[in-house]
């Protein structure tokens, strides 16, 4: 079984331009993310898929290794659907979104070990518990129920379940969904080639696709503690927690 992992990394980011590139304790962002990934045991070769030249070369610098894709590629997923597609002996892809600079070897091992040691699955992801009530109305954090399988019923920006008694819930029930994405090959490719579903279109979030096609996504849960970086205060408050890690 191979497993090939890709990282989409795209230079026009709309809350935080040049996002990749962006620096955090000497290193750019992208370099976080690429050496928690290709440290995963289980990962057989990790590729940075990108539309920029500036993050190819910053990619190559560091010695990791990165694919030029097509600016017009709609998504990540599409991204990396582009790299994989004719890697005929590769089995699984691990799609780690490139602003996961929290993201570790421990992180991975966990999600794949849990993953392949449940029911059988197509696509699987991560998720954590939210942080607090204003997590819950945060639009950049993504919201994630599941059911008694811990498959998710749906995703959203907004605050999942809706409740009549509680104002602000303080019962938590949804989870803050992560970038991380486990492919069978054959499937991200239906999934490529399928159109985007009106949910999709509406939330802006790619994972309703799949539920769209009927197609159960595992979610793994974990006490992760990791935060991706979309605006310039998540790049702060990331920064923070890297020196914490490195004390």
């Amino acid at each position: 079984m191979k497993i090939i992992a890709v990282i989409p990394a795209r230079w026009d980011s709309e809350r935080l331009p040049q996002k990749p590139l962006k620096g955090l304790l000497g290193k750019p962002l992208i370099q976080w993310v690429y050496e928690g990934v290709s440290a995963c045991s289980q990962v057989d070769e990790c590729i940075v898929a990108t539309d920029h030249e500036m993050i190819y070369e910053a990619v190559r610098q560091f010695g990791g290794q990165a694919q030029m894709t097509s600016s017009q590629c709609h998504s990540g997923t599409d991204r990396i659907w582009e790299v994989v597609k004719e890697c005929s002996d590769v089995d699984w892809v691990l799609n780690v979104q490139g602003d996961e600079p929290l993201i570790t070897a421990q992180h991975l091992n966990f999600f794949l070990k849990e993953l392949f040691s449940g029911p059988e699955f197509l696509m699987g992801t991560m998720a954590q518990p939210l942080s607090s009530v204003k997590a819950l109305h945060d639009p950049h954090i993504v919201k994630v129920l599941t059911n008694q399988r811990n498959q998710a019923i749906y995703f959203s920006r907004f605050p999942i379940p809706y409740s009549r008694k509680e104002a602000p819930r303080q019962n938590l029930k949804s989870l803050h969904h992560l970038g991380v994405y486990l492919f069978q090959k054959d499937f991200l490719g239906r999934f490529c080639n399928t159109e985007p579903s009106e949910l999709e279109k509406a939330e802006s979030l790619e994972q309703l696709r799949a539920l769209d096609l009927g197609v159960p996504i595992q979610v793994i849960r974990g006490e992760f503690d990791l935060h991706g970086v979309d605006t310039p205060e998540d790049l702060v408050l990331v920064e923070q927690i890297l020196k914490k890690r490195q004390k």
